[in-house]
């Protein structure tokens, strides 16, 4: 051994006696009191799970056209100012209101068929899973249902709300840490582009609340989700037909009650032991007026208990859909948080709209 090293090593041992000798240094008491602090901050981690939930992913043709033509190709750009908050999540979910396709025919509103690549975008933006039970699932009939499936599957995503056959139709279990959850997913209708041959689309009823949430807590679950599309386009207050089964989910036990469709903002209710988010506004859309361009994302950590589910933490984070970048269309989904002037893709010219946005978001959340 070098003469440093041995200085190095009587060093190290003079500072450990000093500190043992210390007054205040621990005692077996405080060690012990520091380990089952230890043991209750990682029951407390394993326990727990933290949740993002995202609006309406709409993929209107200005939108496809600028990621296919001067993006090459790569939907995961549009995302890339908020991954960092998805990044962190145990579990992101996100409303997919297209169909995806292979066959290059593209097409926005009222029937949308997106490229196969959007899947891909979205998995690599941290993403985890989507559902697909809207009033646009059915847009590119069966053949559409079985091309998004298969692409989502292909791009690793898990989904509920849309099926290939009624027989698969069932609610996605997730387990999270020691959290398992069970989300169903259904819509108010398909535009009446039905029936539906061979697959199939969850309907919203309450036999099917009801049985769902059977299979969940037959299952195992700790916690049930529903995703319901529902409600009146750009209303920003919840319907009575939104309130009533609102009711009737929390009388059947969903802890986490989540809506889209409106295109914007609607209030977020929290209980004790529930949230409700009655509508996410779109987060991806090229919809701009009447505060359409304005959603949130929901990112929520809730910890099972002895007593049950208990929330942590709910942060409601509000987004804006950057539309163009020096005169081009250029497709960013941007949280409004933080210094707004110095973000690389908001000009000057578009803070007042901005505060507009927020003062209108304020004005809506508790």
């Amino acid at each position: 051994m070098g003469e440093r090293g041995f200085m190095k090593r009587v060093i190290v041992l003079i500072v450990l006696m000093l500190w043992i000798s210390m007054p205040g240094s621990l005692g077996l008491a405080d060690r012990e009191g520091m380990n089952r602090e230890h043991i209750l901050l990682m029951n407390r981690k394993y326990n727990s799970a933290r949740l993002i939930f995202a609006g309406d992913l709409m993929m209107h043709m200005p939108t496809v056209n600028s990621v296919l033509y001067q993006e090459g190709g790569d939907f995961s750009r549009i995302f890339q100012p908020v991954t960092s908050y998805l990044r962190g999540a145990d579990f992101s979910l996100v409303n997919l209101e297209t169909t995806l396709t292979r066959g290059g025919d593209y097409s926005g509103y009222p029937r949308f068929r997106s490229p196969v690549a959007l899947a891909r975008g979205i998995k690599d933006s941290f993403f985890d899973g989507v559902v697909t039970a809207n009033n646009h699932a059915y847009d590119d009939r069966d053949e559409g249902v079985v091309a998004t499936l298969d692409a989502l599957e292909e791009a690793g995503l898990v989904h509920t709300g849309t099926f290939r056959s009624p027989e698969e139709s069932e609610p996605l279990m997730i387990r999270i840490n020691r959290v398992s959850l069970g989300i169903t997913n259904m819509t108010y209708g398909i535009n009446g582009m039905g029936p539906v041959d061979r697959t199939a689309v969850n309907l919203i009823s309450e036999d099917l609340l009801r049985r769902d949430h059977e299979t969940m807590v037959s299952r195992g679950s700790d916690v049930e989700v529903v995703f319901f599309h529902w409600g009146s386009e750009y209303q920003f207050e919840p319907d009575s037909t939104q309130r009533h089964l609102q009711a009737v989910a929390r009388e059947i036990g969903y802890d986490l009650i989540i809506g889209s469709h409106p295109h914007v903002v609607q209030p977020v209710l929290v209980e004790e032991e529930s949230l409700t988010v009655y509508s996410l506004g779109n987060f991806v859309s090229n919809q701009r007026d009447g505060f359409k361009d304005l959603g949130m994302m929901v990112d929520v950590t809730l910890e099972k208990t002895p007593d049950g589910i208990v929330f942590r933490n709910v942060d409601l984070i509000p987004t804006w859909v950057n539309q163009r970048d020096a005169g081009v269309y250029n497709y960013r989904v941007i949280a409004l948080r933080g210094d707004l002037r110095a973000h690389e893709f908001i000009d000057e010219g578009e803070m007042d709209h901005i505060e507009k946005l927020l003062t209108k978001f304020r004005s809506l959340m508790p």
